[in-house]
C-alpha cells in the first residue's frame, strides 16, 4: 500500500542537463579491510573537500563565469560523482578542472581511481539523496570497461562543446588521444584525461621506486595479477605522455 506522505507528479520533477564524471576507487574492499574505519572516513572527507574547494577556488576567480554555473561532488562508498548543472564550453572546462583535482586528491591519498565522463539529462535531489539518469549509467559502463588508472573522455561529451573549445583542450593537452586498455582486450583509440602532466611536471621524480611507494601505483598487501596489469597499463600511459611532452 502506497504512503500518502509523498504524491509527486511528473511536472514536479526538475531535471538537469549537464556533464558528469564518475570515478571508482580501485581495490576499495582491501583498502577498507586493511585500515580502521576512522582513517577511511577521514580520507573520504578530505578528498571530497579537496576536490570541491580547489575546483571552486579556481573557477570563482573567473570574470566571465556565469553566476548560474555550479559544480557538485557526491561521494558514496567507492564512487565519486562530479557533475555540472549545464552543458557549455565553460562547464566542461570546469569538469576537467574537477577531474584534475580528483587525480591530485587520489594521488595524495594513494588511492587508484578509474573514471569516465558522460552528459545529458539527469535528476538530483539533495534532500532525498537521489541521483539518477542515463548519463550516470553510461559513465559507469564506460568506467568499468577500462583496465588502468585513468579517465575516458567520451565522444558524447566532446561533441557537445564548440570546435574552438575542443581544439583548445587538445592544444593545452588537457585531453589526449590514446588507445585506452580495455578489459575485453580490444584496442580503441579515444580521448583520455591527461592527468600525467599535472602530477608529474618535473620528469626527474618519475621513477619506478617513487611510483610504487609514494603514489596510487604502490603495491598493496593483497596485490594480485589484475592489479599488476592495471599498473603496467598506467605506467605505459605515463611514459607515452611524458615522451610526447619531451619531443613536442
Amino acid at each position: 500500500m502506497r504512503s500518502n506522505i509523498l504524491r509527486l507528479k511528473k511536472d514536479d520533477i526538475k531535471t538537469i542537463q549537464g556533464f558528469i564524471a564518475l570515478y571508482d576507487i580501485l581495490g576499495y574492499s582491501p583498502w577498507i579491510k586493511e585500515n580502521d574505519l576512522s582513517t577511511v572516513v577521514i580520507d573520504h572527507k578530505n578528498m571530497n573537500e579537496m576536490i570541491r574547494v580547489n575546483t571552486e577556488n579556481r573557477i570563482n576567480n573567473w570574470p566571465d563565469k556565469p553566476n548560474t554555473l555550479t559544480i557538485k561532488v557526491y561521494n558514496y562508498a567507492d564512487t565519486f560523482l562530479i557533475y555540472t548543472n549545464e552543458i557549455s564550453d565553460i562547464s566542461f572546462m570546469v569538469l576537467l578542472i574537477a577531474c584534475e583535482n580528483m587525480f591530485i586528491a587520489a594521488f595524495d591519498y594513494c588511492l587508484p581511481i578509474r573514471g569516465a565522463t558522460a552528459c545529458g539529462e539527469f535528476y538530483v535531489s539533495e534532500d532525498s539523496n537521489l541521483i539518477t539518469g542515463k548519463p550516470i549509467i553510461e559513465a559507469y559502463e564506460q568506467e568499468r570497461k577500462q583496465d588502468w588508472i585513468g579517465c575516458w573522455i567520451t565522444d558524447e561529451c566532446l561533441n557537445k562543446v564548440s570546435k574552438v573549445a575542443y581544439q583548445e583542450f587538445i592544444n593545452e593537452r588537457k585531453i589526449i588521444k590514446y588507445p585506452i586498455p580495455l578489459k575485453s582486450g580490444t584496442v580503441r583509440e579515444v580521448y583520455a584525461y591527461n592527468w600525467v602532466t599535472t602530477l608529474f611536471k618535473n620528469k626527474d621524480i618519475v621513477n619506478l621506486d617513487f611510483l610504487e611507494t609514494k603514489s596510487f601505483l604502490q603495491k598493496r598487501k593483497s596485490h594480485e595479477w589484475s592489479e599488476e596489469r592495471k599498473h603496467k597499463n598506467t605506467k605505459d600511459f605515463i611514459s607515452f605522455v611524458l615522451n610526447r611532452n619531451q619531443y613536442s
